[in-house]
């Protein structure tokens, strides 16, 4: 599972997504912010340069980290069976 994988639940979602680097006057601006791996799935970005981001309590960003768990389930099924 790859960056990639998220961009597309977004757009499953109808969620306008942009990637960019980002100057910290910018920080007011931006409506959710994550980071994805693989120890923390999708996790909201909780603060940022000592301001607090309004994704925290995002329902959306939810949503978005619940099918990206799915999506990993099915991926692992998929594969499982062709090795146990």
């Amino acid at each position: 599972m790859t960056p990639r994988h998220v961009l597309q639940i977004c757009a499953g979602f109808g969620i306008p997504v942009e990637e960019k680097r980002i100057r910290t006057d910018e920080l007011s601006k931006i409506d959710t912010a994550f980071v994805r791996g693989t120890s923390v799935d999708v996790a909201a970005i909780g603060f940022m340069n000592g301001m607090r981001m309004r994704s925290v309590s995002k329902p959306l960003l939810e949503r978005i980290a619940e099918r990206y768990e799915e999506e990993i389930e099915t991926y692992i099924q998929r594969f499982k069976k062709d090795y146990v």
